[in-house]
C-alpha cells in the first residue's frame, strides 16, 4: 500500500503517519521542506518536494499511489483575519488541493480513493441546533471557505477516484492543536471559559481522529463529507471545566467576546459561535468511537 499525504509535518499529520506506519506500507509526504527518508516501523517513509500549488516532479508519485490524503493548510489561528491573511488560508487549501487533483487528472494509473479535509466550520453558526452531513452551509468566511475547499476535492470524482470529506471537529491531543493552546491559562491559575460559555463545542481525540481520517481507505462504505466529531459535544463552559479537572486545576475566569474580538478579530468567530456537529455517516458505516466522553478523552491525554 502507498499513501500520499500533503501536511504531513503537522499535528494531526504525524499522528496519521505513526499510525500508518504500525503496517508495511510506503508513505510520500509532500513538504516544502523534505527530510532524510526514513524507516518508522513497518513503513518506509519519504520526503518530497513540493509548494503546494503547482505541478512538479512530485506529479509522478501519484503514479503508484492508491491513497491520498489531503491535510495541507495554513493555520486558522496563525494571524488576523485580514483580507491578505483570508487570500493565504484559501490559496494553501483550495491551491493545494486543485494541484492534487490535477496530477490524478494527468496520472495513467489513479489512487482509488482522495480523502481531503475540510471542517466542521461549514455549518456556520448553529447555536444549539444539532448538524448532520445532511445540513446545508451556513454563513462566514470560514463557511464559505470549506464550501470551496470540497468542491476542490470533489472534482476528482469525475476522475474515477472516490472522495472522502472529513469535516474537523477541535481535535484534543496534547502535542499541538487548540487543546495545547487552551491548556496554558490552566497551568497558571487562570483557566476558563471563553464567551458566554454556551456555544456548542465539537471535539474529538485524536487517536477516533486519525481512525476516521484512515477509515475511508480501509471501508469503502465513506464518500463525500463525514463529520469527525465525537457523538457528544459539549458547550464550552463544561468543556473548560472538565479541562481544569483533568489538569487539578480551576476553572474559574472568563474571557469576555469583545476581549477576543480585540485580540483575534473575525478570526474570534471559531471561539465564540458553536456546531453541534453529530457523525452521522460513521456511525452509520459502522465507525466506533473509542472515546465518546469529554471527561474520558482528556483524562486519556493527561493521565495515560
Amino acid at each position: 500500500m502507498k499513501y500520499l499525504i500533503t501536511g504531513g509535518t503537522g499535528f494531526i499529520g504525524t499522528a496519521v503517519i505513526g499510525s500508518l506506519s504500525a503496517d508495511p506500507c510506503e508513505i510520500v509526504v509532500l513538504t516544502r521542506k523534505p527530510r532524510p527518508a526514513m524507516t518508522m516501523g513497518g513503513a518506509a517513509v519519504r520526503y518530497v518536494q513540493w509548494d503546494a500549488r503547482t505541478s512538479g516532479a512530485w506529479c509522478t508519485e501519484m503514479e503508484t499511489t492508491d491513497a491520498v490524503i489531503n491535510l495541507a493548510g495554513k493555520s486558522l489561528f496563525a494571524a488576523r483575519w485580514t483580507d491578505r491573511v483570508k487570500h493565504e488560508l484559501t490559496e494553501s487549501r483550495i491551491g493545494a488541493t486543485t494541484a492534487l487533483v490535477y496530477a490524478m487528472r494527468n496520472a495513467v494509473k489513479r489512487p482509488g480513493v482522495f480523502v481531503s479535509a475540510s471542517a466542521v466550520g461549514y455549518y456556520g453558526d448553529c447555536d444549539d441546533r444539532s448538524v448532520s452531513e445532511r445540513t446545508p452551509p451556513g454563513r462566514g468566511f470560514l463557511a464559505e471557505l470549506t464550501v470551496q475547499w470540497e468542491a476542490a476535492a470533489a472534482a476528482a470524482s469525475a476522475l474515477g477516484v472516490r472522495v472522502a470529506a472529513p469535516r474537523f471537529a477541535i481535535a484534543l491531543g496534547r502535542d499541538g492543536g487548540a487543546l495545547q493552546k487552551m491548556a496554558i491559562p490552566f497551568y497558571t491559575m487562570a483557566g476558563g471559559y471563553l464567551g458566554s460559555g454556551k456555544q456548542i463545542m465539537p471535539w474529538i481525540h485524536i487517536d477516533d481522529l486519525v481512525r476516521a481520517i484512515v477509515f475511508p481507505i480501509r471501508h469503502g462504505a465513506i464518500a463525500g463529507p463525514y463529520n469527525c466529531s465525537a457523538p457528544n459535544p459539549v458547550t464550552m463552559k463544561f468543556f473548560c471545566a472538565s479541562l481544569g479537572a483533568a489538569l487539578h486545576r480551576p476553572s474559574w475566569t472568563r474571557v469576555p467576546s469583545f476581549v477576543l474580538k480585540a485580540m483575534l478579530g473575525e478570526a474570534s468567530d471559531m471561539l465564540l459561535t458553536g456546531q453541534n456537529a453529530l457523525p452521522e455517516a460513521l456511525c452509520a458505516a459502522g465507525f466506533q468511537f473509542h472515546f465518546t466522553n469529554v471527561d474520558d478523552a482528556l483524562h486519556s491525554l493527561y493521565h495515560q
